[in-house]
């Protein structure tokens, strides 16, 4: 039977990988239009998911169901009944509630010959519905599994390389492999080095965004993209399977591709943001009293307390201040002007400093960096026999292992496990021209261990050197300095 020449109909099509040339959206159109034109439909709108997977489809498909509903359309045509979708009977309800409440509404999947107002189509659409979930199940399945097999066989998955790395033919087979970007890889040891040697992550950020060299899927770097880099795991050419650290049978880290760091730099750099991490200010805490160099570290000559940032404003400077008095304690009270004691302090620290080389901490013992490596694989292992319903029997036994290949370990190593300090290739005034606050800070605090400010004379103008003693934490250092 013919229908009525005035019926309006949407087309829905979808295609989840642009490669299936036999489902195109071209092709499915085409004979959607073709089959339209024979019935004499109007064709009202055209939706199209391309390159979208049928188990997550659904704003489009939707969007024609509800279409169906309203009355904007009559019929609602597909090519197959999985090109609609593959999420089982959950969307084929919502199709038959449409048309439920629109009994003169029709829908049509084309090739699977299957039409709402032939006898039984709810009992055919069911089992349609319910084969394309599991086919979409099936799909999902096998490709979880060839993403692991080619982990696991050394080969790149597809998608988009981790920062610092980049895909090539693999050279002993089929399949590709990763290895360090010749340009990002340079640049990202740079900023690990710089990390380590005392220079903020936030200063770091900032370079590389004037580099050039940007991350993937981003325009810029953030303090949280490079740091997140640095510490990861795939940066020592490590890879994650169903969410897991790839490991050997007895759970150390696999290393599948080159590193870009090399992993006692990994180490180094992991072990110094986390130090940074747990310096921080608590939470709630004022930034003033973080904001300048000598924050935590000038205190009161007088009663001991510390200086506190004291904000100036048009008629006067920014001091920093003891507040003993205001709270109750028996002090004096001593102020000084934030911009002098700074310039005072770090002039003193550059000219005892400033030419001395910087060096970073290396692990560089082979035997000591493996050990590390097994003494986590046994906390995580001990971790995991603490879950319920662990398989006990499997990871005794894996511990067993480690403990053996650990006492190996610790026999081949000709000294306890130590950590060389290698000369970065930069001086100290190099390091703090180019840092911030909180770098400097850290620079400053390597060195001294406090900055005592005593009550200057009343009408004094600048800063008098007198006023200020500098505690060096080296007895070397006080000696030439007085």
């Amino acid at each position: 039977m013919t229908t009525a020449p005035h019926r309006r109909a949407a087309l829905y099509l979808r295609l989840s990988e642009k490669s299936e040339e036999s489902t195109s959206i071209d092709r499915q159109e085409a004979d959607l239009r073709h089959h339209a034109e024979r019935e004499g439909w109007e064709i009202a709108e055209v939706l199209v998911d391309e390159g979208i997977s049928g188990r997550r489809s659904r704003e489009r498909a939707d969007r024609a169901v509800a279409m169906l509903r309203s009355g904007e359309v009559d019929v609602l045509a597909v090519w197959k009944f999985d090109r609609f979708s593959r999420q089982g009977l959950g969307a084929l309800g919502r199709l038959i509630e449409a048309l439920d409440e629109r009994p003169a509404a029709r829908f049509v999947a084309l090739k699977d010959g299957l039409s709402s107002d032939a006898p039984a189509w709810r009992i055919v659409a069911s089992v349609l519905a319910e084969v394309a979930r599991m086919e979409a199940e099936n799909t999902s399945t096998r490709v979880s599994s060839s993403v692991a097999a080619l982990r696991r066989a050394g080969r790149f998955a597809g998608g988009t390389p981790p920062i610092g790395y980049t895909s090539t033919p693999a050279p002993d087979g089929p399949g590709r492999v990763l290895v360090p970007d010749p340009v990002a890889a340079p640049v990202l040891r740079e900023a690990a080095e710089r990390i380590v040697a005392g220079e903020s992550a936030y200063s770091v950020t900032q370079s590389l965004n004037a580099s050039g060299v940007r991350p993937p899927r981003a325009k810029s770097w953030s303090v949280q993209a490079l740091t997140q880099a640095l510490a990861g795991h795939a940066i020592v050419g490590r890879v994650k399977v169903k969410g897991e650290i790839l490991t050997d049978a007895d759970g150390v880290p696999l290393q599948v591709w080159e590193p870009v760091l090399p992993l006692d730099v990994w180490r180094t750099v992991g072990a110094t943001l986390r130090a940074r991490k747990a310096k921080r200010a608590p939470v709630g805490q004022r930034a003033s009293s973080r904001s300048r160099l000598l924050s935590g570290v000038a205190s009161c000559a007088a009663c001991g307390g510390p200086l506190y940032v004291r904000p100036g404003g048009e008629a006067r400077a920014t001091v920093y201040a003891c507040g003993a008095r205001s709270n109750g304690r028996p002090c004096p009270g001593t102020a000084v002007t934030a911009e002098r004691l700074e310039e005072h302090v770090a002039s003193a620290f550059l000219g005892l400093f400033g030419s001395w080389a910087v060096t970073a901490p290396r692990e560089v013992e082979a035997p000591t960096l493996a050990l590390a490596e097994v003494e986590e694989a046994i906390a995580a292992t001990t971790d995991a026999m603490r879950v319920r319903g662990a398989d006990r029997a499997v990871l005794l036994a894996r511990l067993d292992a480690l403990d053996a290949r650990r006492e190996v370990l610790v026999a081949s190593a000709a000294r306890p496990a130590e950590v060389e300090y290698v000369d970065t290739g930069e001086t100290m005034r190099e390091v703090w021209d180019r840092g911030d606050t909180l770098a400097r800070r850290d620079l400053l605090t390597s060195a001294i261990e406090y900055v005592a400010v005593s009550k200057g004379k009343r009408g004094a103008h600048g800063l008098d050197p007198a006023r200020v003693e500098i505690g060096w934490r080296f007895d070397e250092v006080a000696a030439e300095a007085a």
